[in-house]
């Protein structure tokens, strides 16, 4: 299979750059623990957790994807945009209604690390507010493109949220997508860890439950984000789930950020630095205006160039 040869490591930034596993005893402020890249990889293999995740929402497509997770009893988290917040409140009170958790995916979907701190604050705070208004409290930010700097890690931080990536892509996104390369995600590996997908795509919605049911038949449990971070730190385990403690350094984020221009340059191999700049990738450019409207499928350009260093959070690339 295409994707079961492509799978690989990236820089240990990848999936919780950033998070604070355990918000109970976060600083007051916010995030204060940096989670090296090899607990996670640790924990993917070491238990059956799969937390389903799903950005660029909510559309015309995110009602469906609810039934599909309604019947089989699965709580998902969505990190939505606050332009398509606008055009759907019902559903985000849906959502949370039904189990579901809520994420911040920035207003207008840039790319944050090419924006200036006041950009950056507004694309984040703006959603945290329409949320708040929706009676929703978000507790994660998930940066587009997986691109972020200081700026963003302290922005979060001030607002007592954690940035949140991935470990699996489903490249849902990609024009290359289609049912049934998507459904090869999952055949013949045992994948396990956090899941992006995205509710704006028709092929996603198609090719979902037979997804699901294949993980379910490989011994998935699915979880929220909140409850896979949880279980890293031993608490709030789902019933029946245990997992060997990973390694997890402390190293409180620092607010303040770089005054001077920051060189772009690679994750260290342990830990992500506040000072360090994160991309996955830089977003396609000039991307067309897409239309503001109910279901517009216009968060395309998701990509993930990864770095092979060793080792790190896993990851699945399809291609």
């Amino acid at each position: 299979m295409i994707l079961a040869r492509l799978i690989r490591v990236c820089a240990s930034a990848l999936l919780c750059a950033g998070v604070s596993l355990f918000p109970g005893n976060a600083s007051a402020n916010g995030a204060g623990t940096v989670v090296d890249g090899r607990a996670i990889l640790k924990m993917s293999k070491g238990s059956n957790l799969c937390a389903l995740t799903f950005d660029d929402g909510p559309s015309s497509h995110t009602e469906r994807l609810m039934e599909i997770l309604r019947e089989r009893g699965i709580h998902a988290t969505f990190f939505v945009v606050g332009k398509q917040v606008k055009y759907h409140p019902e559903l985000i009170v849906r959502l949370q209604q039904e189990g579901h958790e809520i994420g911040n995916h920035t207003y207008s979907h840039k790319s944050l690390r090419h924006l200036s701190v006041d950009a950056q604050r507004s694309e984040i705070l703006s959603v945290q507010e329409s949320l708040r208004k929706l009676g929703v409290h978000s507790r994660y930010i998930r940066p587009p493109y997986g691109n972020f700097d200081a700026n963003t890690v302290a922005i979060a931080k001030a607002e007592g949220a954690d940035i949140m990536l991935w470990s699996i892509d489903s490249m849902d996104w990609s024009k290359r997508a289609s049912i049934e390369n998507m459904k090869t995600l999952i055949s013949g590996q045992k994948l396990r860890g956090v899941f992006l997908f995205h509710d704006t795509h028709e092929q996603t919605i198609e090719a979902l439950p037979e997804i699901l049911d294949r993980l379910i038949a490989d011994g998935c449990q699915f979880v929220t984000v909140s409850e896979y971070l949880a279980a890293l730190r031993q608490d709030a385990l789902p019933e029946g789930v245990k997992v060997a403690a990973p390694v997890i350094q402390e190293n409180p984020h620092q607010p303040a950020p770089p005054q001077n221009a920051q060189a772009e340059r690679e994750a260290p191999q342990q830990l992500f630095q506040p000072g360090d700049v994160h991309e996955v990738r830089q977003p396609m450019a000039p991307r067309p205006k897409a239309a503001e409207t109910p279901g517009a499928e216009q968060m395309a350009g998701h990509s993930t160039n990864m770095n092979d260093a060793e080792p790190a959070a896993l990851r699945t690339s399809m291609l």
